[in-house]
């Protein structure tokens, strides 16, 4: 019996694949751990790579992350909004464009609110530089790794 990889949303929303492989790169580095069975894994936010039974990869960055590669299914929890990417090869050079603008406007606020935190200026930038660190993440992923939307959704849609 093959195994299927099943994410699960904090709503409990599932979206299943059938897959049996399933890999974590914490660091962005191209170094990809396989979660082999039997193991559970835990991240505050990781990019995963998962290989279909019919050859395709598809690559997620996800937050609050549990794995479970126990059982006969994989199972991943997670929490927050579900992004699908693939890599593509010819990439649009405007979409390339886009994602290192981004990591460049993303460094400039985290450099900015960096220096506010260190002058005690605002109460919420340890939250605005979390959420700008936890953006460059998913944006250096994308470009790194040249990947492309493929489907999105919001942890609250059924």
């Amino acid at each position: 019996m093959d195994k299927k990889i099943i994410f699960i949303s904090q709503n409990n929303n599932q979206i299943t694949f059938d897959a049996n492989e399933i890999y974590s790169c914490t660091q962005l580095d191209d170094n990809w751990i396989k979660i082999s069975s039997p193991s559970v894994a835990s991240y505050k936010k990781t990019f995963l790579k998962i290989k279909t039974d019919n050859k395709e990869i598809f690559y997620f960055v996800l937050n609050n992350v549990f794995i479970e590669n126990i059982d006969e299914n994989i199972l991943v929890h997670y929490y927050g909004k579900f992004s699908q990417y693939v890599f593509d090869k010819y990439i649009e050079k405007d979409l390339m464009l886009s994602y290192k603008e981004k990591i460049s406007e993303l460094n400039n606020k985290i450099k900015y609110f960096e220096s506010l935190k260190s002058l005690n200026i605002t109460t919420n930038t340890f939250e605005k530089i979390k959420t700008f660190k936890d953006q460059l993440y998913l944006y250096k992923a994308l470009f790194d790794f040249q990947l492309k939307l493929i489907y999105e959704r919001e942890n609250n849609e059924k």
